[in-house]
């Protein structure tokens, strides 16, 4: 695979260079109510591509870590944090226009047929979720 994966989800921790969201500005709760669920569905059950050394961490603090998740999935357009449906679902976070497309696009069916271990080692559009996430939230990125 040659394309730059998306990145979608990924949130602010102090100590890294990323200018990631914060995900309270991003939080839409009558964002794409009829679709929610079947967005859900599809972020759960894309496939994983890596695993990351430990557990995420819900940035709200209301969800266990064990829930959230160890790896990163994708669909071989987007890669997203294992527990980012945690957030669209418990918490109405939104996600780019785009990405909702290409969901639809597939009828709401991830892949499950995709080369993982070549999806790992895609290279990783960094900008992407950053400047979407600026043009879009709620306070800015911090």
């Amino acid at each position: 695979m040659s394309q730059a994966l998306k990145p979608v989800g990924y949130w602010f921790e102090e100590g890294y260079g990323q200018r990631w969201p914060d995900p309270a500005d991003l939080v839409d709760r009558a964002w794409c109510i009829e679709d929610r669920p079947r967005i859900v569905g599809y972020l759960r059950t894309a496939p994983k591509i890596r695993e990351c050394l430990g557990y995420s961490h819900c940035c709200f603090g209301e969800v266990p870590d064990l829930e959230m998740g160890t790896g990163d999935l994708s669909d071989g357009v987007y890669v997203w944090p294992e527990g980012l449906w945690i957030y669209v679902e418990r918490f109405g976070i939104r996600l780019p226009d785009d990405m909702v497309q290409h969901m639809r696009s597939r009828g709401f069916d991830a892949p499950r047929d995709l080369d993982v271990a070549a999806l790992g080692e895609c290279p990783v559009d960094v900008e992407y979720w950053g400047e979407w996430a600026a043009r879009n939230a709620n306070r800015g990125l911090r």
